[in-house]
């Protein structure tokens, strides 16, 4: 018993101890006392960021931000940082949006707030003396890194804290956004950036700093690089540079998933796109401390990135990274040139939810670290090659000191298997020894015959297509650039302005190639392949109401048919597995029974999963199948039409068998949506539009591969043709009664009486409540399919009217695609209008519904980061520039009236064509056409009639179309083959003009007499045949 109550006694001694030391102490300025205050709500710590901002919650650092003194007594205080600043109270904006009054730092004593220490549990909480009532320090918004502090009622769990000794030491943290937040907390040595810089290449970004500025410098500042998989952010600082990377496959989730989404992570329900982590270079060179001449870029033009800068003993230091196709592996090489040496440390850093160990480094200068998510192994690797000095290994990284050069390898890569139902394939062991070999093999080669070969892969992409704008230039770096754009209104017509747009278009095309390229069967999700959280906007999932489609729609015409290959393949996998499928047969079911093909709601997963959240969104597969038909019309891959057809079919089978019958004998989708956007109900316009396609589709298929070789039925193909000649096309025509958004309607030129597209066919215009909705989703029928047209019974001038009636402004990627529509409404000023307001600077890194225009690293903001919107413009500048939908080549079709000189070679066109073209004064000047299948190769304009076509070198006379009417002056140039090129001299005329007068004389009137009917594809049809055809140039549904 007496040894119970000494062993007792000792158990108080130590409880009083203990809780001493969480007391405070209070003292003065002269004689400080330091503690750090630790939130028990994500055990993150007050951080003073800097006099005359806000503090915010942050990881532990080991900075003198988070060391506060208590000066006064418990009932009346104020808290000094070790930085000399007082806490004070002032209005700002939290990293949410959303703003008010929060404590910030202050070097002013007098505008201190009075504390009171307040007992919680075994902490604190700190109440604000100046205020009666809720009044609180809180952690605005929930706990974690990264919150500013406000205030809340008493006893809530985000108040509470406990005091550390201020000397104590900190631990790095683990995990990628622990251990990166320090590193930035760390800040940056005395750094001056360079004023001018020559680039090799014009189509370069560039900066005078690291990125390390803004609230998220990752998404503001970031540069990306990629191989089509593994991708990577380069940062560029000099006291710690930081290369955050990715791999496509990295995926929480499984092929099972589906139900109601519950958020962002891997709470998600349904999966989420993950960061693999962070490759952090530490400067350990005391010698290296202040820095000058500065400078960060990526060249988009060979895909290398780098970082060039001086110390103060004159030593020159160089980067250059990429992310390497041939070798699938990231590569860096550092470099210093002078008295002083490369003294680095590398340490690897994993993703915040990957359950992995710590990495272990070894002798050789390799670092790894590995585990399991729920459906994938990963793995990730990374080996240092020095030239000169010594390295060591340590249990924080592999050290190099007293080098000239030090070359870095990494790579990343999970078990994921497409093939397969489980989605994955082998074991750890079998996973690792593959990114080994990779990493060792990369490794035995020098950094320049890595770049070499990279280069030369990535130009055979990139240097397909050429824009320039005439008189386009600039010398100013990527930040003030995108500042400069946007300051004044002319500022878009100078050379500076026309050299931002040049460039955008450019870096569209530089992140295709870099986020999908390969054998790999996944397509770009929301953000293509960057992500530096677990928990990303939408989870980064596949979203297929308008984003993943967005983000191939400028692959066929700007020449990146192989980029949308990874997508084409995803849809072709994906439509044969049980999770597409279970959606068709589970949650579509037909008067209780099961429903045939495949279908995908709006958030998926890679593996086949995806989340309920408005399964009743379910005709996402027929926009997926549009995509498998544009690949064909722009290539005629027959092999390929083989292998798409079981998905095409898939999902015409499940509409032919879900259409309802309607009232006034129309089939109609029952109960669809107009993506996020108004009521829910039969026939909307955007289903029906999509179902007419997906049907006409399949009907083509048939007409081109044969019903006997596509194994279609009698009774299927009946089906088909039944419903595709009954199915409401989704076009209906209502009028604008000014007795709504009465104040926007007028300002964007829509009276009463305009005639406005029907959006929802049993509700009129007024149903979605707001006028400037992000979703224009009953405009498919003008882009991108081209179901309106010039000239038809007025649905294309009502599809425009309700165009201007949704506005300019608005999200990034909704800008993307009104750019198209604008190009595809010929109208090419409100276009570039569309493009001036997409490269904006976007001011929110958080989640808005509103405010869109690009980051200063030329990403797309939603906001936030979306890479939707760069691949909208980017085709929407392409589509101002040629058009091709109808199977006829129309050169400047929306060219705006600013961008009167330029060129552009390498566009394609459907017929498998490629155009190049050159204009002056607005009007092209120089146009040659090269066919690689030989199809019918028509040309719009009236001015083929006058001036000199040349068909591989001999002038040949250009016929007027048979079956267009002859006023759209489309013209047929004869005896095309594959291989032939034809040249169009607009400043030539031709020497047969004579001859031409005499036939546009005859051929005018007869024209109509012959007209002929061709199907969507430009073969000659049946005058009897049913569904979208094409006759004398317009689109008919018949």
């Amino acid at each position: 018993m007496k040894r119970f109550y000494a062993l007792f006694a000792l158990c108080c001694v130590w409880a009083v101890n203990a809780l001493a030391q969480l007391a405070p102490e209070f003292s003065t300025v002269e004689k400080p006392h330091y503690f750090r205050i630790q939130f028990t709500r994500g055990n993150v710590y007050l951080s003073d960021e800097g006099n005359g901002k806000l503090l915010k919650s942050q990881e532990a650092l080991p900075l003198d931000g988070q060391k506060f003194q208590f000066i006064g007594t418990q009932d009346n205080c104020v808290l000094r940082s070790a930085l000399g600043h007082y806490v004070t109270m002032q209005q700002g904006t939290a990293p949410d949006g959303r703003s008010g009054q929060f404590f910030a730092a202050t070097t002013d004593a007098t505008k201190a707030v009075n504390f009171a220490f307040k007992a919680q549990g075994k902490g604190y909480e700190l109440a604000n003396l100046a205020v009666a009532n809720n009044n609180f320090m809180n952690l605005f918004g929930g706990g974690g890194a990264g919150r500013v502090l406000g205030m809340w009622q008493f006893g809530d769990v985000g108040n509470a804290f406990i005091l550390k000794p201020g000397d104590g030491k900190v631990t790095m943290p683990d995990r990628y956004t622990g251990y990166h937040n320090v590193v930035r907390g760390m800040g940056e040595y005395p750094l001056a950036g360079v004023s001018t810089f020559a680039p090799k290449n014009p189509l370069t970004l560039w900066y005078p700093s690291p990125a390390n500025a803004g609230p998220n410098p990752w998404m503001e500042y970031s540069l990306p690089i990629g191989n089509g998989q593994l991708g990577a952010c380069i940062f560029g600082g000099v006291k710690t540079d930081e290369i955050q990377f990715n791999e496509k496959t990295l995926w929480w989730g499984t092929p099972k998933d589906m139900q109601r989404q519950n958020g962002d992570g891997p709470v998600s329900g349904f999966g989420c796109y993950l960061n693999f982590g962070g490759l952090f270079v530490q400067n350990l060179n005391a010698n290296l401390s202040q820095v000058k001449d500065y400078v960060r870029y990526l060249d988009i033009e060979t895909a290398v990135a780098g970082v060039k800068f001086t110390d103060e003993a004159g030593t020159q230091y160089t980067r250059r990274y990429l992310s390497s196709q041939p070798d699938g592996v990231i590569a860096a090489l550092y470099e210093a040139n002078g008295k002083n040496k490369l003294d680095l440390q590398f340490t690897l850093i994993s993703g915040d939810t990957l359950k992995t160990k710590k990495t272990e480094y070894t002798a050789d200068g390799s670092g790894w670290f590995a585990g399991k998510l729920p459906t994938i192994f990963h793995n990730a690797r990374f080996k240092v090659v020095p030239v000169g000095g010594t390295m060591t290994a340590t249990s924080d990284g592999i050290v190099v000191k007293g080098a000239e050069k030090v070359m870095v390898i990494l790579a990343g890569g999970t078990s994921f298997d497409p093939t397969l139902p489980e989605r994955t394939k082998g074991t750890a062991d079998d996973l690792n020894a593959r990114i080994t070999a990779l990493v060792d093999n990369a490794a035995k080669k020098s950094f320049e015959a890595i770049e070499a070969a990279n280069i030369a892969d990535h130009q055979s992409y990139m240097s397909r297509v050429a824009f320039h704008l005439e008189g386009a230039a600039s010398q100013r770096n990527t930040k003030d650039l995108v500042d400069y754009y946007s300051a004044a209104p002319n500022n878009r017509n100078t050379a500076d302005g026309l050299f931002l747009e040049q460039l955008y278009f450019n870096f569209g095309r530089y992140l295709s190639i870099s986020s999908s390229r390969g054998s790999m069967p996944v397509p770009n999700n929301l953000q293509g392949i960057w992500n530096n959280r677990h928990d990303a906007p939408w989870n980064s999932d596949v979203h297929n109401n308008i984003n993943v489609q967005m983000n191939y729609w400028p692959a066929e015409p700007t020449n990146l048919s192989d980029c949308h290959m990874p997508f084409l393949n995803y849809i072709i996998n994906n439509s044969q597995s049980e999770g597409w499928q279970r959606a068709a047969r589970e949650f579509n079911k037909i008067n209780g029974k099961s429903n045939k093909g495949w279908t995908v709601f709006t958030e998926s997963n890679i593996f086949g999963g995806m989340s309920t959240w408005s399964s009743n969104y379910c005709v996402a597969n027929a926009w997926l199948v549009y995509h498998l038909w544009q690949h064909y019309r722009y290539t005629l891959d027959q092999d390929f039409l083989r292998r798409a057809w079981p998905a095409i079919w898939g999902s015409a089978e499940f509409w032919i068998h879900r259409l309802k019958k309607a009232t006034d004998g129309t089939y109609e989708a029952p109960n669809e949506w107009s993506p996020e956007y108004g009521p829910k109900q039969d026939g909307v316009a955007h289903a029906q539009q999509l179902i007419t396609e997906n049907l006409q589709i399949a009907h083509d298929v048939v007409e081109i591969l044969g019903a006997k070789n596509v194994g279609i039925s009698d009774e299927d193909l009946k089906l088909l043709n039944v419903r595709l000649t009954h199915l409401d096309k989704g076009l209906r025509i209502e009028k604008y009664r000014n007795d709504w958004a009465q104040r926007e309607a007028r300002e964007r030129g829509i009276s009463k009486d305009t005639p406005l597209l029907k959006e929802w066919k049993y509700s009129d215009y007024r149903a979605g409540g707001d006028v400037n909705h992000r979703h224009l989703s009953h405009l498919m029928c003008l882009y991108p399919f081209s179901q309106v047209q010039e000239g038809d019974q007025g649905f294309y001038e009502a599809a425009k009217n309700s165009l201007a009636l949704r506005g300019d402004d608005a999200t990034g990627w909704s800008m993307g695609w009104k750019t198209n529509l604008w190009a595809r409404a010929k109208d090419g000023n409100h276009a570039r209008r569309i493009l001036s307001n997409a490269l904006k600077h976007a001011q929110a890194t958080h989640v808005v519904m509103s405010g869109g225009g690009v980051y200063y690293n030329l990403w797309d903001a939603h906001p936030s980061f979306q890479i939707d919107g760069n691949f909208g413009v980017t085709a929407g500048v392409a589509e101002m520039l040629l058009q091709s939908q109808n199977d006829v080549i129309e050169i400047l079709p929306a060219l705006p009236t600013d961008w009167t000189a330029g060129s552009i070679t390498g566009l394609k066109a459907v017929g498998n064509f490629t155009v190049d073209m050159a204009w002056n004064a607005g009007k092209p000047s120089m146009v040659t056409i090269t066919s690689h299948k030989g199809t019918p190769l028509r040309v719009k304009g009236a001015e083929l009639a006058k001036v000199s076509v040349m068909l591989n070198g001999k002038e040949v006379q250009p016929q007027l179309a048979a079956g267009i009417d002859a006023q759209q002056q489309v013209y047929e140039i004869p005896g095309v083959k594959a291989g032939d090129k034809v040249v169009i001299d607009y400043t030539k005329p031709t020497a047969i003009a004579t001859v031409r007068a005499k036939q546009e004389a005859n051929l005018g009137s007869a024209a109509m007499a012959t007209a002929r009917v061709y199907d969507l594809s430009g073969r000659l049809a049946d005058a009897a045949s049913h569904g979208v055809l094409i006759t004398q140039g317009k689109k008919t549904i018949k």
